[in-house]
């Protein structure tokens, strides 16, 4: 099965503004492979309203709190800083941007799936963790969760090649065991 649901636009934008703006969404995915279901979790949640970006969040969590199997991956931009991270506000390229309050992450870790980049590895080597922007990453708004029941082989941020994306990618090698 596949389906997407859309997230609350910001309150605080009003009607008529919400009409235009961006519609961030979650696509649910269930694939088998080699006999086992996958719940896949594609992510985008708000990037310029911090009460709006809570709140999908605590959406994003119950959902996947409820619709999730025996595997899962929930995974894609965030648009939010992790608790552990040096720098949440005063961005070189959006200084206007505080994240100090945030607490997308915290929520979505309630979920206790393990990360990719996993907070120690995050603390250990900051740099290579940041995600955004793509060019002179200066802060990680993108994540990729999976559960315990699944071996990871290899993760982390994608550093080199084109730039397809404002963003960097986070990636996973996983082994299916039949």
């Amino acid at each position: 099965s596949n389906y997407i649901v859309r997230l609350p636009q910001p309150e605080a934008n009003g009607w008529l503004y919400n009409m235009f703006y961006l519609h961030r969404s979650v696509q649910h995915v269930v694939l088998e492979v080699a006999g086992d279901d996958y719940d896949l979790f594609n992510v985008h949640l708000e990037a310029f309203d911090n009460a709006n970006r809570d709140a999908q969040a605590v959406l994003l969590r119950d959902f996947v709190k409820a619709r999730r199997g025996g595997r899962v991956i929930v995974a894609g931009d965030f648009n939010s800083t992790p608790p552990e991270a040096s720098l949440k506000k005063n961005f070189p390229d959006e200084p206007q941007t505080d994240m100090s309050g945030d607490r997308t992450v915290a929520t979505i870790r309630e979920l206790g799936l393990r990360e990719v980049i996993e907070p120690e590895m995050y603390l250990r080597d900051e740099k290579a963790a940041l995600t955004f922007p793509a060019e002179d990453a200066n802060r990680r708004l993108d994540y990729l969760w999976f559960s315990d029941n699944l071996e990871i082989s290899d993760g982390g941020v994608y550093c080199c090649g084109g730039v397809f994306s404002d963003h960097k990618p986070v990636y996973a090698v996983f082994v299916v065991k039949p």
